[in-house]
């Protein structure tokens, strides 16, 4: 509690503090960076949306393993998982998109299947 009233004190710990939050958003910068120039500048980008869309795959295995049944929640299914599902599924089926893409009908079927397997099990 001292340390508060201590002006050097004070000081040095803010600037701690300021230190490591400005590395944590570095990391998140950079990790962001790679993220999008994986997605759109790689040659095999389906293979990356799929993988994306395979998130809740580690969950449904855990709970399986402990016996957990967490249940249905719609809220979730539809705050989460739906709207990771809207932006593939319009990058790649909508013929005029943001980044005009081609549209592949097949790659926006496995998605919308991937999404109703962790849906549904």
């Amino acid at each position: 509690m001292r340390d508060i009233f201590d002006p050097q004190a004070l000081r040095k710990k803010l600037t701690f503090f300021y230190l490591k939050f400005c590395n944590f958003l570095l990391i998140v910068d950079g990790g962001l960076l790679v993220y999008l120039v994986l997605v759109y500048f790689f040659l095999y980008d389906e293979w990356l949306i799929i993988l994306q869309n395979i998130i809740i795959i580690p969950q449904i295995i855990y709970n399986a393993r402990v016996g957990n049944n967490p249940g249905f929640s719609i809220a979730y299914v539809i705050g989460y998982l739906g709207v990771r599902l809207l932006i593939p599924l319009y990058e790649r089926t909508c013929t005029s998109n943001h980044f005009m893409l081609t549209p592949m009908v097949p790659l926006a079927i496995i998605i919308a299947v991937l999404y109703l397997i962790q849906v549904f099990y």
